[in-house]
Protein backbone atom coordinates (compact mmCIF):
# COMPACT_ATOMS: atom_id res chain seq x y z
CA UNK A 1 0.00 0.00 0.00
CA UNK A 2 2.54 2.19 0.77
CA UNK A 3 4.84 1.84 -2.76
CA UNK A 4 0.89 2.58 -4.43
CA UNK A 5 0.53 5.96 -2.40
CA UNK A 6 4.22 6.98 -3.24
CA UNK A 7 3.64 6.40 -7.26
CA UNK A 8 -0.13 8.39 -6.60
CA UNK A 9 1.04 11.19 -5.29
CA UNK A 10 4.27 11.61 -7.20
CA UNK A 11 1.64 11.59 -9.96
CA UNK A 12 -0.28 14.04 -8.66
CA UNK A 13 2.78 16.34 -7.69
CA UNK A 14 4.15 16.38 -11.08
CA UNK A 15 0.95 17.31 -12.22
CA UNK A 16 0.59 20.41 -10.62
CA UNK A 17 4.44 20.71 -11.36
CA UNK A 18 3.61 20.76 -14.73
CA UNK A 19 0.52 22.76 -14.36
CA UNK A 20 2.74 25.54 -12.35
CA UNK A 21 4.64 26.22 -15.70
CA UNK A 22 1.88 27.00 -17.72
CA UNK A 23 2.37 30.87 -18.87
CA UNK A 24 -0.30 33.37 -20.56
CA UNK A 25 2.42 34.66 -22.64
CA UNK A 26 5.49 36.54 -21.54
CA UNK A 27 4.85 40.31 -21.90
CA UNK A 28 7.33 42.72 -23.55
CA UNK A 29 7.34 46.11 -24.42
CA UNK A 30 7.40 48.08 -21.24
CA UNK A 31 10.03 48.84 -18.33
CA UNK A 32 8.17 46.75 -15.36
CA UNK A 33 5.45 46.28 -13.15
CA UNK A 34 4.01 49.11 -11.18
CA UNK A 35 2.25 48.30 -8.02
CA UNK A 36 -0.72 50.22 -6.31
CA UNK A 37 -3.37 50.14 -3.50
CA UNK A 38 -6.95 50.21 -3.42
CA UNK A 39 -6.08 53.65 -0.98
CA UNK A 40 -4.29 55.18 -3.51
CA UNK A 41 -7.69 54.97 -5.95
CA UNK A 42 -9.17 58.84 -6.19
CA UNK A 43 -9.77 59.24 -9.64
CA UNK A 44 -7.20 61.87 -10.36
CA UNK A 45 -5.23 59.95 -13.61
CA UNK A 46 -2.55 58.92 -11.72
CA UNK A 47 -2.00 56.26 -12.75
CA UNK A 48 -3.04 56.98 -15.92
CA UNK A 49 -6.04 54.07 -15.70
CA UNK A 50 -7.28 56.18 -12.29
CA UNK A 51 -9.96 58.12 -14.09
CA UNK A 52 -13.02 59.80 -13.20
CA UNK A 53 -15.89 57.81 -15.12
CA UNK A 54 -18.52 59.45 -16.73
CA UNK A 55 -20.59 56.10 -15.94
CA UNK A 56 -20.84 56.25 -12.39
CA UNK A 57 -18.56 56.90 -9.63
CA UNK A 58 -15.78 54.91 -8.88
CA UNK A 59 -16.08 52.26 -11.31
CA UNK A 60 -12.85 52.31 -12.92
CA UNK A 61 -10.48 49.50 -13.74
CA UNK A 62 -8.62 49.48 -10.44
CA UNK A 63 -11.62 50.16 -8.21
CA UNK A 64 -13.59 47.20 -10.70
CA UNK A 65 -10.37 44.52 -10.10
CA UNK A 66 -10.23 45.24 -6.20
CA UNK A 67 -14.30 45.36 -5.79
CA UNK A 68 -16.86 43.64 -7.79
CA UNK A 69 -14.01 41.25 -9.74
CA UNK A 70 -12.39 39.92 -6.66
CA UNK A 71 -8.60 40.51 -8.12
CA UNK A 72 -7.57 42.90 -5.26
CA UNK A 73 -4.23 45.29 -6.36
CA UNK A 74 -2.25 43.47 -9.27
CA UNK A 75 0.16 44.79 -10.70
CA UNK A 76 0.08 47.06 -13.46
CA UNK A 77 2.47 47.13 -16.92
CA UNK A 78 3.95 50.56 -17.98
CA UNK A 79 7.10 53.02 -18.96
CA UNK A 80 9.95 53.78 -16.72
CA UNK A 81 7.39 56.74 -15.20
CA UNK A 82 4.26 54.06 -14.56
CA UNK A 83 2.75 56.02 -17.60
CA UNK A 84 1.21 53.75 -20.50
CA UNK A 85 3.25 51.50 -23.06
CA UNK A 86 2.85 48.86 -26.18
CA UNK A 87 2.82 45.70 -25.13
CA UNK A 88 3.14 42.46 -27.14
CA UNK A 89 3.74 38.86 -26.31
CA UNK A 90 5.55 35.65 -26.99
CA UNK A 91 3.48 32.82 -26.81
CA UNK A 92 4.89 30.59 -24.12
CA UNK A 93 1.74 27.58 -24.45
CA UNK A 94 -0.49 26.63 -27.86
CA UNK A 95 -3.54 27.47 -26.44
CA UNK A 96 -5.22 30.56 -24.51
CA UNK A 97 -8.14 31.17 -22.87
CA UNK A 98 -10.15 34.74 -22.76
CA UNK A 99 -12.56 35.51 -20.67
CA UNK A 100 -15.07 38.81 -21.42
CA UNK A 101 -15.77 40.35 -17.73
CA UNK A 102 -17.02 43.25 -18.09
CA UNK A 103 -18.16 45.67 -20.70
CA UNK A 104 -19.25 49.62 -19.67
CA UNK A 105 -20.04 51.39 -22.74
CA UNK A 106 -22.15 52.82 -25.34
CA UNK A 107 -20.64 51.13 -28.10
CA UNK A 108 -20.50 47.59 -26.26
CA UNK A 109 -22.97 45.85 -28.71
CA UNK A 110 -20.13 46.94 -31.53
CA UNK A 111 -16.81 46.97 -30.12
CA UNK A 112 -14.57 44.24 -31.12
CA UNK A 113 -11.75 42.22 -29.43
CA UNK A 114 -9.41 39.95 -31.28
CA UNK A 115 -5.82 38.81 -31.40
CA UNK A 116 -3.11 39.70 -34.33
CA UNK A 117 -0.11 38.69 -34.98
CA UNK A 118 2.74 41.30 -34.55
CA UNK A 119 4.59 39.41 -38.27
CA UNK A 120 2.51 40.83 -41.21
CA UNK A 121 -0.57 42.00 -38.64
CA UNK A 122 -3.22 38.74 -39.63
CA UNK A 123 -6.08 39.03 -37.10
CA UNK A 124 -8.53 36.70 -35.22
CA UNK A 125 -11.75 37.88 -33.90
CA UNK A 126 -11.97 36.49 -29.99
CA UNK A 127 -15.29 38.70 -28.85
CA UNK A 128 -17.11 39.97 -31.52
CA UNK A 129 -19.97 42.83 -31.53
CA UNK A 130 -22.86 42.12 -29.29
CA UNK A 131 -21.51 39.19 -26.89
CA UNK A 132 -22.05 40.01 -23.30
CA UNK A 133 -20.51 39.17 -20.48
CA UNK A 134 -19.48 37.00 -18.48
CA UNK A 135 -18.09 35.25 -21.82
CA UNK A 136 -15.37 33.14 -22.47
CA UNK A 137 -13.40 31.83 -25.99
CA UNK A 138 -10.47 29.53 -26.48
CA UNK A 139 -8.07 30.66 -29.18
CA UNK A 140 -4.29 29.86 -30.41
CA UNK A 141 -2.15 32.95 -30.85
CA UNK A 142 0.84 32.86 -33.18
CA UNK A 143 4.29 33.03 -31.43
CA UNK A 144 4.40 36.53 -31.25
CA UNK A 145 0.63 38.06 -30.94
CA UNK A 146 -0.58 41.17 -29.37
CA UNK A 147 -4.44 42.43 -29.00
CA UNK A 148 -6.68 44.29 -30.67
CA UNK A 149 -9.75 46.27 -29.69
CA UNK A 150 -12.48 47.88 -32.93
CA UNK A 151 -14.98 50.43 -31.58
CA UNK A 152 -18.03 51.46 -32.62
CA UNK A 153 -16.05 55.01 -33.55
CA UNK A 154 -14.53 53.20 -36.40
CA UNK A 155 -10.86 53.31 -35.12
CA UNK A 156 -8.88 50.00 -33.94
CA UNK A 157 -6.21 50.22 -31.49
CA UNK A 158 -3.27 47.24 -31.14
CA UNK A 159 -1.50 46.62 -27.73
CA UNK A 160 1.68 47.17 -29.60
CA UNK A 161 0.97 50.36 -31.14
CA UNK A 162 -1.58 52.80 -29.12
CA UNK A 163 0.23 53.19 -25.62
CA UNK A 164 -2.86 55.14 -23.98
CA UNK A 165 -5.82 52.96 -25.03
CA UNK A 166 -4.64 49.84 -22.90
CA UNK A 167 -4.26 48.87 -19.34
CA UNK A 168 -2.53 45.67 -18.34
CA UNK A 169 -2.34 44.02 -14.99
CA UNK A 170 -1.59 40.57 -13.48
CA UNK A 171 -1.45 39.15 -10.15
CA UNK A 172 1.70 37.46 -11.06
CA UNK A 173 3.29 38.77 -13.76
CA UNK A 174 3.28 35.74 -16.01
CA UNK A 175 0.03 33.34 -16.08
CA UNK A 176 -3.31 35.51 -15.91
CA UNK A 177 -3.31 39.06 -17.35
CA UNK A 178 -6.40 41.98 -16.93
CA UNK A 179 -6.84 43.98 -19.55
CA UNK A 180 -8.60 47.28 -19.88
CA UNK A 181 -9.91 49.27 -22.62
CA UNK A 182 -10.72 52.62 -23.62
CA UNK A 183 -12.92 52.94 -27.09
CA UNK A 184 -12.36 56.90 -27.44
CA UNK A 185 -9.72 57.90 -28.00
CA UNK A 186 -6.95 58.86 -25.08
CA UNK A 187 -7.12 62.37 -25.12
CA UNK A 188 -10.67 62.70 -25.05
CA UNK A 189 -11.88 60.21 -23.08
CA UNK A 190 -12.41 59.60 -19.32
CA UNK A 191 -9.82 57.08 -18.87
CA UNK A 192 -11.28 54.75 -16.79
CA UNK A 193 -10.39 51.83 -18.81
CA UNK A 194 -13.80 49.31 -18.02
CA UNK A 195 -15.48 49.83 -21.83
CA UNK A 196 -14.09 46.12 -21.90
CA UNK A 197 -12.34 44.06 -19.37
CA UNK A 198 -10.60 40.67 -20.52
CA UNK A 199 -9.21 37.88 -18.68
CA UNK A 200 -6.06 36.29 -20.13
CA UNK A 201 -5.12 33.15 -18.74
CA UNK A 202 -3.32 29.96 -20.52
CA UNK A 203 -4.66 26.78 -21.15
CA UNK A 204 -2.91 23.53 -19.68
CA UNK A 205 -1.26 21.75 -22.18
CA UNK A 206 -2.88 18.21 -22.39
CA UNK A 207 0.47 16.32 -21.18
CA UNK A 208 -0.62 18.18 -17.81
CA UNK A 209 -4.21 17.15 -18.04
CA UNK A 210 -2.82 13.61 -18.77
CA UNK A 211 -0.35 13.42 -15.40
CA UNK A 212 -3.65 15.31 -13.33
CA UNK A 213 -5.11 12.60 -14.63
CA UNK A 214 -3.02 9.61 -14.02
CA UNK A 215 -2.41 11.43 -10.56
CA UNK A 216 -5.95 10.65 -9.42
CA UNK A 217 -6.07 7.42 -10.91
CA UNK A 218 -3.67 6.09 -9.08
CA UNK A 219 -4.72 7.69 -5.73
CA UNK A 220 -7.95 6.20 -6.52
CA UNK A 221 -6.61 2.80 -7.01
CA UNK A 222 -4.42 3.36 -3.57
CA UNK A 223 -7.96 3.88 -1.50
CA UNK A 224 -9.69 0.60 -2.92
CA UNK A 225 -6.00 -1.06 -2.12
CA UNK A 226 -6.27 0.29 1.26
CA UNK A 227 -10.11 -0.16 1.95
CA UNK A 228 -9.42 -4.04 1.03
CA UNK A 229 -6.89 -4.70 3.43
Amino acid sequence: MKRTALIAMLGILLAFGAAGVSHGGTISGGSGWFSWTAGSLNEDNSPFWDGKSLDASKTNIGYLLNGSLGVGTPGYYGNASGGATTFTFTRESTDAQAGLLIEIAGWKNINEFGWYNTSGMASEVIFKGGDSAPKSAYFTPSEHYGFYFKTGGGNTYYTGGNANQFAVFSPDHKSTYYLGMEDTPFDSSDKDFNDMVVKISAVPEPCTMFLVGSGLIGLAACRRRFKRS
